[in-house]
């Protein structure tokens, strides 16, 4: 069976795509990606959802992931879509929680101080591993950006995430230069999506 992941934009794909042919490579065939770069697709919640409807209308029949952040904007994203009568081979899910997450350094209006961000500023860049992000010894922080009104609670956004992606590239690129790379947190996420189809239950 093929499954065919929709992210939330190109570098959540890239970045997928690539951890997923470096950790598992007997599983990779299985798993596609949305092009969109390819096919000119937009990213973002309100495209995707419109995209998942699209494909339940059309009653194709292929595996769906849709896969949120776990911030506001995907907390509300998941409410709407499985606010819908969601067909069995679509499986909705968000980037999974982290213990890193629970306690982390986040800039606001009050300052500088550690907060769970799980559910309000947990994107994909959270997975590139632990020693990537930490600068200096320190984490980057996420930087709190608005109040979602939909879901009632802050937005945040992790700062730096261009210089984690490229650094994450020379990762990828020689992985045997980095051998003491930390996978946990990736590995943990492609658990969870592997898990998405273990009941069975699919067209």
């Amino acid at each position: 069976p093929y499954f065919t992941i929709l992210t939330e934009g190109t570098s959540d794909k890239w970045i997928l795509e690539k951890s997923l042919r470096h950790l598992y490579p007997h599983l990779a065939p299985y798993y596609r990606f949305a092009d969109f770069e390819a096919s000119r697709l937009q990213g973002g919640i309100p495209h995707h959802i419109h995209v998942v409807k699209a494909f339940i209308a059309l009653s194709i029949n292929d595996r769906l992931i849709v896969l949120f952040d776990n911030d506001a904007a995907g907390v509300e994203g998941v409410e709407k879509l499985e606010s819908f009568p969601l067909p069995k081979n679509v499986r909705v899910a968000r980037l999974p929680d982290l213990e890193l997450a629970r306690k982390y350094p986040t800039i606001g209006p009050s300052g500088r101080r550690p907060a769970n961000v799980n559910g309000r500023a947990v994107s994909i860049e959270f997975f590139l591993g632990e020693n990537l992000l930490r600068r200096g010894g320190r984490l980057v922080p996420v930087r709190w950006t608005a109040i979602n009104s939909v879901v009632d609670r802050f937005h945040g956004e992790l700062e730096m995430k261009a210089e984690l992606r490229q650094s994450f590239d020379l990762v990828l690129k020689d992985p045997q230069s980095h051998p003491g790379h930390d996978w946990k947190s990736m590995r943990t996420l492609f658990e969870m999506i592997f898990s998405l189809y273990m009941d069975g239950a699919a067209a």
